[in-house]
């Protein structure tokens, strides 16, 4: 079994040079189609790869929960047998092949702090729990932050308030 991949050849022509692209947990290569594009590199050819486990709408390279470890060997081999079987395929020398990888995909989260009659309290501190990504609220309320995961908890909190705990959400 091979990992599913795809294959965008350089826009100039016959290049050697490729580029094998892996994508970062819950993506897969459908969200790097672009990437030849904006490159703007085009003597090069790409192999974009998907993981091989399903994960939220994309894929993972490993188990989430438990062990990672079998979940991390098994995803090598099988991005070593589509390399090779790619390379043998294309007749691509290892010297012309070079992996690029992404972190996990980053989202953007925003939202209103208010107490407890609605009133927006500006200035109050949402940070990302157990991390130093945060920001203040603007002078209505709002903020807006980049978070590397799904349903991050955000610690809330305010002067002369109790601070809380809140998982976002799409409905929170």
């Amino acid at each position: 079994m091979s990992l599913d991949s795809s294959i965008i050849k350089a826009a100039n022509g016959d290049s050697p040079y490729w580029m094998a692209v892996l994508h970062g947990l819950g993506d897969s290569m459908e969200g790097y189609r672009w990437m030849p594009d904006q490159m703007r590199l085009p003597w090069l050819n790409y192999l974009l790869i998907n993981a091989p486990d399903p994960y939220f709408t994309g894929y993972s390279w490993f188990d989430i929960e438990g062990d990672r470890e079998p979940g991390i060997c098994r995803s090598r081999d099988l991005l070593f047998q589509t390399m090779d079987t790619f390379r043998s395929q294309e007749s691509v020398s290892a010297d012309h092949l070079f992996v690029f990888g992404f972190s996990v995909q980053a989202q953007s989260i925003s939202g209103t702090v208010t107490d407890e009659n609605g009133v927006p309290l500006p200035g109050a501190t949402v940070l990302v729990e157990g991390t130093t990504n945060g920001v203040s609220t603007d002078f209505d309320g709002n903020f807006s932050l980049t978070v590397d995961e799904e349903n991050p908890t955000l610690e809330v909190t305010f002067i002369g308030f109790v601070g809380q705990n809140v998982v976002a959400s799409s409905d929170s």
